[in-house]
């Protein structure tokens, strides 16, 4: 141990029993578990409260005032001989406890036994406690401190509920009429903090709640959202230092400016508001209040280790330490508690010189893992050996953010190399550096960086060709824009219907309309008409739904890689709620003007939160296109769109390519006329008439949910002339029997002519997003429904409840891509089920593929007999990996998921087999 480590563990023992050692013994009285509750249940500590770390806040709370009496008792001369008399004083002298903070600990000591503390120092018998915890409201400060010592033995119980509820509207309602009728202070609206804090407690927070609506009336969603507000902005402020304890002053910097500023942005302009700008300023006063305590700490442990370091004086730092320790125990007690258990590094100049160590070995280890120098890091594993109690601390987090990126780029470049090795020599190498890597830091972290790699390199795959490269904006600076380039995962919607809405703001550097400052903007503008409707921009998770009073009622929508979207200043709470999933184009809610806002319009926000918790802003023009139609109409355009909306596995794209080619190149705009006596045919899925598939997936949905889009295209003028009778669409779709059959004739020569208003209506009617997302949706019913029934013990209706019992399971691409195209083509399949499962009785397929082909017999056989062939060449070409489809041979190619055409060719004929097993044989 240095000189200088000696002389401070003697000046230590010199100054007596000290607030420090008084913090070490109270914590290990806590440790005790009958301890801890009884003097949390004196401080007031809730009965269903049962946390450790929340009673031990409480607990200490009843230590602070013990703490405070006993120091106001040295100020007086002769305060403590007089109050506690001579025997007792001795006898604590006697033991080294007669400084304030020694008469704190026995009392403390003495209230857990329940005992006054004289019976306590003299041995007497226990009495019992009397202390009980303090009630809300109706007693002084002064009586809520009065002790056992102090000859006091009246009983405390807590007023009953009705009488708490009274004092709560009481002070709610003188609130309310201070808030509104222009004279509330900011002094006022702090004191009626700390009572609504109390009540919040004593009632619950679901009557508190129900208590505020009821004397608030329409105003209360707008005062829950600045006391929601507080709750974030104060706690935001904890977490700060919070930060700073466990991860250092750097990150908590940085955490700072990536999730505080916009709380900061919202204070301003609540700052600025004529009737809730007095409770903000409140709010305010209460997060510098602890922000300035810590701060105070913190200064005060920086500037007393530097004087120790230099051999300066450090008792000013040592005075400023413990007047900020006593402060920051009223107002944030377990962040006190977190700095001292987080920190005892701090504490001597001996533990001082071991995290110099430690930090040296450890950057050693770390340097030497990156360049592969395995006698760096056994000489760094040695030297950490005497420090090793310092992982977990702050200098190991530091460190290690440091480092980790670094270590992390060394480790994959070594698994990369193993990968790639030419010869054993080169194998032997890389597994020699991997297995430096497993000893320094385990195998956990190792195969975490492995699965992380790996899924970023699926998230590129199945997003090729969608991301959308553009120049966004970083976040937490409120003073000028950063420009960085980066990207969102996929195309967004815009989300509000075109022709709605026009862009009044952008995101960028603007004047505050409100405050006239001039700011960050980090969202668009879009007016529009109060309850437009809005639309989700991606699919995803709803994550945050509620009223914030800045922005008023608003959705966070979580997407992949990243993506966030916000919509702000709704007209009334949102349409969906936090943990739903939602599709692009589903409802969120409808455009309103709440918050602080100057008129209707919908505040619209897209971010991407990045690998170290950035956030980096775009401007909705550079991300988002207004229709799905901007992704193209054909096949290509099909992929896209459902990868936007829904998400697509390889295996999923190859089933909806391999499809969607066998319907034509049209895609969403496949327009066929009487094909198979079908009337017209439609989409990628060729939806049709005479089966009913178009008029109840399609067009009846668009005319009830967007009656606005059907009678653009399908007016009532423009009419069906079948034989006497004139038909617009909106009664075609209605029709059934021979009605229906007398139609679908006349209406498929109309769709087959270029220059019908017939035609145009359906080619026009395609590049709808409404159209698109509806084809959309019932394809993927389709596929969900294929994938089910690969692994069900029951054949799956067409409503998706279970039919027949099935002996088959499969799991090959191939199968997925058959059943797909089976559902969205075949609806005699479910006629075939009981000749399947007959021959499967009899003999079974050796292979998958011999399964496949089986049910692809059947699926044909089941067809009408003019198609039987065409069905069978479509059904075996996914099987058999290609073949003839509607004259073009095309081949699949499973490893990239491609399909490919090789010219023209005739179509495979059905084989007429009495038993189909003797193909399978073949």
């Amino acid at each position: 141990m240095s000189d200088r480590a000696v002389a401070l563990a003697l000046d230590h023992r010199q100054k007596g029993f000290t607030a420090g050692d008084l913090k070490v013994q109270v914590d290990k009285l806590l440790e005790n578990q009958e301890v801890l509750q009884t003097l949390a249940a004196l401080g007031g500590a809730p009965a269903e409260v049962r946390n450790p770390v929340q009673l031990g806040a409480f607990a200490l709370q009843v230590v602070t005032k013990l703490l405070r009496e006993e120091r106001a008792l040295d100020a007086i001369p002769g305060g403590a001989q007089e109050r506690y008399g001579p025997a007792v004083m001795s006898a604590l002298a006697a033991r080294g406890l007669d400084s304030a903070e020694g008469r704190t600990l026995v009392r403390v000591q003495a209230l857990a036994a329940g005992q006054t503390l004289a019976d306590f120092i003299q041995g007497r018998t226990k009495l019992s406690p009397a202390w009980q915890s303090p009630a809300v409201g109706g007693r002084t400060e002064e009586q809520d401190a009065r002790t056992p010592e102090q000859g006091t033995r009246v009983e405390r119980q807590r007023p009953g509920q009705e009488r708490v509820e009274a004092w709560a509207i009481a002070d709610l309602t003188a609130m309310r009429d201070a808030m509104f009728l222009g004279r509330a202070t900011p002094e006022e609206m702090g004191r009626f903090l700390k009572k609504i804090d109390r009540y919040r407690l004593q009632l619950g927070e679901e009557r508190f709640w129900q208590l505020l609506d009821r004397v608030f009336g329409n105003s209360a969603d707008e005062v829950r959202g600045w006391l929601d507000f507080r709750d974030a902005f104060v706690a935001g402020k904890k977490e700060y230092w919070y930060q700073v304890i466990t991860d250092g002053k750097a990150a908590a910097d940085e955490w700072d400016r990536n999730h505080y500023q916009p709380l900061r942005e919202q204070r301003d302009a609540g700052l600025l508001h004529p009737i809730y700008g007095a409770l903000v300023q409140a709010i305010q006063n209460e997060a510098v209040a602890i922000h300035d305590a810590y701060a105070s700490l913190y200064r005060a442990k920086e500037g007393w280790m530097q004087a120790y370091l230099q051999g300066q004086p450090t008792e000013p730092f040592a005075a400023q330490g413990a007047a900020a320790r006593e402060r920051l125990a009223e107002l944030d007690p377990m962040g006190e508690r977190l700095w001292q258990a987080s920190n005892q590094w701090y504490d001597t100049a001996v533990q001082f010189a071991q995290v110099e160590q430690f930090r040296a070995s450890y950057a050693q280890l770390l340097e030497g893992l990156i360049a592969g120098d395995a006698s760096r890091v056994n000489e760094a594993h040695q030297a950490l050996a005497s420090v090793y109690h310092l992982f977990g601390t702050v200098p190991h987090k530091e460190l290690w953010n440091q480092y980790q990126d670094r270590v992390r780029a060394a480790y994959l470049q070594a698994v990369d190399a193993r990968a790639s090795a030419a010869d054993p020599a080169a194998r032997a190498a890389a597994e020699a550096r991997i297995e430096l890597f497993r000893g320094a830091l385990g195998q956990g972290i190792l195969q975490q960086w492995e699965h992380e790699r790996a899924q970023r390199d699926q998230q590129e795959r199945l997003f090729r060709g969608l991301r959308r490269e553009a120049v966004g904006f970083l976040g937490g600076n409120p003073y000028k824009e950063i420009p960085v380039r980066d990207y969102v995962p996929l195309p967004l919607l815009y989300p509000l219907a075109p022709g709605t809405y026009t862009v009044t703001d952008r995101a960028g550097l603007r004047i505050h309309p409100v405050t006239g400052q001039e700011k960050v903007h980090y969202g668009t503008d879009l007016g529009a008409a109060q309850g437009t409707k809005i639309f989700a921009a991606h699919s995803g998770e709803v994550v945050e739904a509620g009223y914030d009073s800045g922005y008023g009622y608003y959705v966070v929508l979580k997407g992949p890689d990243g993506l966030h979207t916000l919509y702000a200043h709704m007209m009334k709470k949102p349409e969906v709620a936090v943990g739903q999933r939602v599709t692009a184009g589903d409802v969120l809610g409808f455009v309103g003007s709440t918050g602080v806002s100057t008129g209707p319009h919908l505040h619209f926000e897209v971010y991407r939160v990045r690998g170290d918790g950035s956030r980096v802003y775009f401007r909705a023009e550079d991300v988002c296109i207004r229709s799905l139609a901007e992704l193209g109409t054909g096949i290509d355009g099909v992929v896209q769109a459902w990868r936007v909306l829904y998400g697509l596995t390889p295996e999923e794209e190859m089933a909806v390519r391999i499809s969607a080619t066998y319907e034509g190149t049209g895609g969403f705009a496949n327009l066929a006329g009487n094909f198979d006596g079908q009337g017209v045919s439609f989409g990628f899925a060729q939806w049709n008439l005479g089966q009913g598939t178009l008029q109840s997936e399609i067009l009846r949905p668009l005319l009830r949910d967007h009656p606005e889009i059907f009678y653009r295209h399908f007016p009532n003028s423009l009419t069906l002339q079948v034989g006497n009778r004139k038909y617009t669409m909106a009664e075609i779709i209605n029709l059934s029997g021979a009605q229906l059959q007398a139609v679908l004739p006349v209406i498929g020569r109309e769709v087959m002519n270029p220059n019908s208003r017939w035609h145009k209506a359906f080619k026009d009617l395609a590049g709808e997003t409404v159209v698109m997302r509806l084809q959309l949706q019932d394809a993927k019913r389709m596929l969900d429904l294929a994938k089910k029934e690969m692994t069900s013990d029951h054949y799956i209706l067409r409503d998706g409840s279970l039919g027949a019992a099935k002996s088959w399971k499969v799991s090959s691409p191939q199968a997925l891509a058959l059943l797909y195209d089976v559902r969205k083509q075949n609806g005699s399949f479910y006629y075939a089920w009981d000749a399947i499962e007959a021959g499967l009785r009899k003999q079974r397929p050796a292979s998958e593929q011999g399964l496949l082909r089986y049910l692809a017999w059947h699926v044909a056989n089941s067809s009408n007999p003019n198609w039987k062939s065409d069905v069978w060449s479509r059904k075996i070409a996914i099987v058999e990996g290609g073949g003839v489809v509607h004259g073009t041979r095309l081949e699949f190619d499973w490893e990239r998921y491609r399909v490919i055409e090789r010219g023209s060719g005739s179509r495979v004929q059905f084989p007429q087999w009495q038993d189909p097993m003797a193909y399978l044989r073949q």
